[in-house]
């Protein structure tokens, strides 16, 4: 059962108006075909068709007249035939792809209709060949059964591109935000022992930035030049609102985008809304007591990675994939972070007790709190939001078999970005060996590591696929 079905004629083949087989004068009996590749849902989502291909064929002398192969960044493409009788086909290697800010996102979208048979090409009138897409429970990679055909000129076709893009942006589902906004509010407390609504500021440009300089107490874990680590991993996580240079991977760059206009939304956006309502008179400080899930715990790495699956080579792109990981396991790949809270004495609140005091005070960190009793908040980051540096060869990530299971982390894609200590871990020899992870892209999870990524406002750590070759 499909969830939502897209069928529109935006996504239609048009076969319209008179001109010549050579593009020349407009002849009687001629006709174009116009490919708009974009449409706009019900509910405002934008998406386009990328990477098509389509294949035309005359079937009054069973040649192909036209291999057409619109560009994305184009408004319609149009393919001129003399009247006759033609077939169409959508060939593999199509991608859907859902409009997210300014970039465009990979979906798993599916062929759920085309055009069958043959259509006819008449003298000034309009043939409408609609192909519609769906998603459906169980996602798979974007294929159709209809096989590639090349070239040809056959019984005379020219072409001329162009694509229709609107600039409306979809909703932004935070769910694969919630780790590392988890994480930012964690650094923060780490640093400043508390969190209000003063500590963060959304700037001119639209992007959250910090409102403090230093941390309350030395820092335990200082940076190799002196500076604070928690500093540091606080402006990783806001550099993710900047762009990204390509890393040598400029095929990615949407993907990268993408995750750029997920953070401006789930972190600025959210932190704005929040810090312009009405505020508790009394913010509490926050102790971490207690660590459930601790990666430093004996065996607690080896038992998840007992139940992951092994890496396999994909016979089609000779690189390591995975099957989709169990979500219990992805869920237990997280620390459980326990705070104590306290007012401060003789402190008269305005938002109830110290536990509705402290879910109010984090309320510009979506999904921070994930429970409490009493004077106890719970919270709950990913392993690969974590700060944790290790000496070369003790880094437990690196060992048994273990990988982040990013890729199934959240809604598709999942998570991308991690911090940057995950991608200086040393092995026993002292080579820096970015850890273990998984990338999604078509329908696949793809086994690679984490590499760093610098812009000029923080570092990250950035799972990408092996090769930089995955589009």
């Amino acid at each position: 059962m499909f969830k939502h079905r897209l069928a529109y004629s935006a996504l239609a083949l048009l076969a319209i108006g008179c001109a010549g087989a050579d593009g020349s004068e407009p002849l009687d009996e001629g006709g174009q075909i116009s490919l708009p590749l974009t449409a706009t849902t019900a509910t405002g989502v934008v998406y386009r068709l990328n990477k098509a291909t389509f294949v035309i064929k005359d079937l009054s002398c069973n040649k192909v007249v036209a291999t057409v192969k619109p560009t994305p960044d184009q408004a319609v493409h149009n393919v001129s035939l003399k009247a006759g009788t033609y077939s169409i086909t959508l060939s593999a290697g199509w991608v859907l792809q859902r409009k997210v800010g300014t970039a465009w996102q990979d979906t798993t979208g599916k062929l759920t209709g085309q055009p069958t048979g043959s259509f006819k090409i008449k003298a000034r009138a309009t043939t409408v060949l609609n192909y519609s897409f769906g998603f459906d429970n169980n996602p798979q990679p974007p294929s159709t059964s209809l096989s590639t055909l090349s070239g040809g000129s056959g019984c005379n076709g020219t072409a001329r591109i162009t694509i229709t893009v609107t600039d409306e942006a979809p909703p932004i589902d935070c769910n694969n935000y919630s780790s590392k906004i988890s994480a930012l509010a964690a650094f923060t407390i780490d640093c400043l022992q508390t969190l209000n609504a003063t500590q963060y500021v959304v700037l001119a440009d639209g992007t959250l930035g910090r409102n403090f300089t230093t941390c309350s107490t030395p820092d335990p874990q200082p940076e190799a030049d002196g500076s604070d680590s928690r500093i540091a991993s606080i402006d990783g996580i806001l550099s993710l609102q900047y762009a990204r240079p390509d890393l040598g991977y400029p095929e990615l760059a949407s993907a990268v985008a993408n995750n750029q206009a997920y953070s401006k939304q789930c972190i600025a956006v959210a932190w704005g809304q929040w810090s312009q309502g009405t505020q508790p008179n009394v913010c509490p400080t926050w102790t971490k007591i207690s660590t459930v899930n601790a990666v430093d715990d004996e065996d607690q790495i080896g038992s998840i990675a007992d139940a992951l699956a092994d890496p396999t080579v994909d016979p089609e792109t000779q690189s390591l994939v995975v099957i989709p990981t169990d979500p219990d396991i992805v869920a237990s790949e997280k620390e459980l972070y326990y705070y104590q809270v306290e007012l401060p004495d003789g402190a008269e609140p305005n938002c109830g007790t110290v536990d509705q005091c402290a879910r109010l005070c984090a309320g510009g960190f979506l999904g921070f709190v994930t429970g409490s009793d009493g004077n106890v908040v719970i919270s709950d980051p990913a392993y690969w939001e974590l700060g944790n540096k290790y000496p070369p060869g003790g880094d437990p990530f690196l060992s048994g078999g273990y990988y982040h299971a990013m890729a199934d982390y959240g809604p598709v894609p999942g998570d991308q970005f991690g911090h940057a200590e995950r991608a200086k871990s040393q092995n026993g020899n002292g080579v820096v060996q970015g850890e273990p992870c998984t990338y999604y892209s078509g329908g696949k999870r793809f086994f690679t590591q984490l590499i760093l990524s610098t812009n000029s406002t923080g570092s990250v750590s950035w799972c990408k696929p092996p090769g930089g070759t995955i589009n």
